[in-house]
C-alpha cells in the first residue's frame, strides 16, 4: 500500500522535534484490477480531484469527487492497462496524493 502524508509532512516544535501529521488521503488497491478506493481520514464534505497522467504527463482521467462517505470507489474500466501518476488534490490545489499507481486487468 502506498501510505503519502500530505506534502506539509509534519510540524516542528522548539526541539526541532517532528511530529508526523495524520494521513489525509490513502488510495488502494495498488495495483488496481479497474477499480480503485479513496480514503478519506474525514468525511468533510469537501471536493476533491482525482487525477491519472501517464507518464508523458497527458490527463488520462480526472474526476471531482466529495469526501461525504469515508470509502470512494471509483471505477478506472475505460482506463487502459498501464503505470500512471494519481494525483489527489484538494479545492484549493494543495496536493494530498501523489503517487504511481499500476492499473493491470
Amino acid at each position: 500500500m502506498n501510505d503519502i502524508l500530505p506534502a506539509n509532512r509534519g510540524k516542528s516544535d522548539a526541539n526541532n522535534t517532528t511530529t508526523a501529521e495524520p494521513q489525509v488521503v490513502h488510495v488502494y488497491p495498488n495495483p488496481s484490477k479497474g477499480e480503485l478506493n479513496i480514503n478519506f481520514n474525514q468525511t468533510d464534505g469537501n471536493n476533491y480531484t482525482l487525477e491519472l497522467t501517464n507518464l508523458l504527463g497527458r490527463t488520462i482521467y480526472k474526476k471531482v469527487v466529495n469526501a461525504n462517505v469515508d470509502v470512494l470507489t471509483v471505477s478506472l474500466t475505460d482506463v487502459p492497462n498501464g503505470i500512471y501518476i494519481c494525483r489527489v488534490t484538494d479545492q484549493n490545489g494543495a496536493m494530498l496524493f501523489n503517487d504511481k499507481l499500476i492499473i493491470i486487468k
